[in-house]
């Protein structure tokens, strides 16, 4: 998964792995404790189809159920405010199910 953070935080990788996620009990712990944070060389790859861009961004879920993980990323994401006719769209097992 790939995420743009405040200029603060994008340029130091440990300020990376240091950002805090609320679990569901409602403890707070950094991103290190759960995820792998490397940093890899990659190009953006900005798709084109039916004269639109597209980003695609992937995740894999580890230590919980497909469906309740991508609701949350579904519900998530729909909170976000995309700029008109720039609307998110989810693929991938779980859509396909």
């Amino acid at each position: 998964m790939a995420v743009w953070g405040v200029p603060e935080v994008r340029g130091d990788i440990d300020a990376v792995r240091d950002l805090r996620l609320d679990t569901p009990s409602g403890a707070s712990v950094p991103l290190r404790d759960v995820a792998d944070v490397p940093i890899v060389p990659m190009p953006n790859v900005i798709n084109h189809e039916n004269g639109s861009r597209r980003i695609d961004v992937s995740c894999n879920v580890a230590g919980r159920d497909l469906r309740s993980a991508a609701q949350e990323i579904e519900r998530r994401m729909r909170a976000i405010p995309f700029e008109r006719g720039h609307p998110p769209e989810f693929f991938g097992e779980y859509a396909a199910r």
